[in-house]
């Protein structure tokens, strides 16, 4: 599951080897003593994960290798669906109106705006 393993390090820039000196703060608090952080996986079909059970997303396999390490990770709660650009996904956030904050908020989308063929340079601009 490499594409699992490539989103992991690169939507929460944790390493593999990741312990709880090297992780953000965010995820820690100074008495160690940690309430359960939230997250919010943002995206397309590589959130959900098409094809996949719940368990096999890339969000929750995340969270589940956070818990396995010591972090004490909600389970994410997600806005996704399969074939999203960045303006469904724009709609269905203002739309489902999601009660932050979040600790964690990982975001995969854009591949359905390429896709269909608009302008990439523009991606950052519509989200």
């Amino acid at each position: 599951m490499l594409f699992v393993f490539n989103a992991f390090v690169t939507s929460l820039f944790i390493t593999i080897s990741c312990n709880k000196s090297t992780v953000p703060e965010i995820l820690t608090d100074s008495s160690m003593n940690v309430s359960a952080k939230s997250f919010l996986a943002l995206g397309d079909s590589y959130t959900i994960g098409q094809s996949v059970t719940d368990s096999e997303r890339f969000p929750a396999q995340t969270a589940a290798y956070l818990r396995t390490n010591g972090f004490n990770i909600k389970t994410p709660q997600y806005i996704a669906t399969t074939g999203w650009t960045t303006v469904q996904l724009i709609n269905a956030i203002q739309t489902e109106n999601p009660q932050g904050p979040f600790d964690i908020v990982t975001l995969l989308i854009g591949v359905n705006d390429q896709y269909q063929n608009l302008d990439t340079a523009g991606y950052r601009i519509r989200f």
